[in-house]
């Protein structure tokens, strides 16, 4: 082998092993503050997650006492339109919090 092509061939090896080290402490450098923003949107997602479970059980247990409470009235054998507007007051707060409880609109 020549000499020449030796050396370019240590060369390029050198140069491309410098490039890589250096790429490789430029992101460590940088992992740690990834690592932070990750972490700091999980946390927000998390509390989200958990704001949205609370008014979802919330909206549902108002849903389910107005439903027990008009069923005990229509049980006595009254038909309490108080009792029937409160159901539907729950039913659409329980539609606006959680998706799967939305009707499809007639078109």
């Amino acid at each position: 082998m020549s000499p020449a092509l030796v050396f370019v061939t240590l060369f390029a090896q050198s140069v491309w092993t410098g490039q890589i080290i250096g790429q490789k402490s430029r992101t460590l450098g940088t992992l740690p503050q990834v690592a932070n923003e990750a972490s700091q949107e999980t946390a927000r997602s998390t509390k989200e997650v958990a704001c949205q479970r609370y008014e979802f059980a919330i909206s549902f247990n108002r849903l389910t006492k107005s439903l027990n409470e008009f069923a005990d009235s229509y049980n006595q054998g009254t038909l309490d339109l108080k009792k029937i507007e409160e159901v539907k007051k729950a039913w659409r707060e329980l539609q606006k919090v959680e998706v799967l409880f939305r009707l499809e609109e007639a078109k």
